[in-house]
């Protein structure tokens, strides 16, 4: 490659100006190292904004798709605990037995929530919170941290991270312009 360069500005010249070529030579490799791996980020490049752009808009998306995937469990623990609470009336379950019953639901739908949506949840939450560094997420609890024994609580938080994962997705950059 170097001897096609050569080739190209004609050898007398590089024997005239030696130091200079060595200058504008290092120069060009150094830009060809530095630019694309260095501190400079994608967003200040015009031609990457459609990728950008593109990649914001899938990470919101998923981020909707999960956010409603998670609803969507707690709001089935949550029709199906207030039905199951009409039926305890109904027979006068006692308060020592119920809690129990509700404990075992809430375990219940505790591992739906790690089958089927915790995986996705755990993976979108960290990607976000990457893309924006810790500036953008500035005052946003780490939800995804939170270790979670008691499966009542866990299933009391599924809604906090629906909506964690809602907050992250805003605070992307919309669009190149904004960049």
């Amino acid at each position: 490659m170097l001897y096609k360069i050569l080739q190209q500005l004609g050898w007398d010249t590089v024997k005239r100006a030696p130091f200079a070529f060595l200058v504008f030579f290092g120069a060009g490799l150094g830009a060809g190292i530095v630019l694309p791996t260095g501190t400079t980020s994608t967003k200040t490049f015009f031609l990457h904004s459609h990728k950008s752009d593109a990649q914001t808009l899938e990470l919101r998306t998923r981020s909707e798709r999960i956010a409603s995937e998670i609803r969507g469990i707690h709001f089935d623990y949550q029709t199906r605990l207030s039905e199951a609470e009409k039926t305890w009336d109904l027979y006068r379950v006692p308060e020592s037995e119920r809690f129990s019953l509700i404990k075992s639901m809430a375990k219940e739908y505790s591992q739906i929530f790690e089958k089927e949506a915790k995986v996705d949840f755990m993976n979108l939450d960290s990607e976000l919170r990457r893309r924006l560094g810790p500036g953008g997420t500035g005052g946003m609890v780490v939800l995804s941290q939170l270790n979670f024994d008691d499966p009542l609580i866990q299933v009391g938080y599924l809604c906090k991270y629906a909506e964690e994962l809602e907050q992250l997705a805003k605070r992307l950059p919309s669009d190149s312009s904004q960049r």
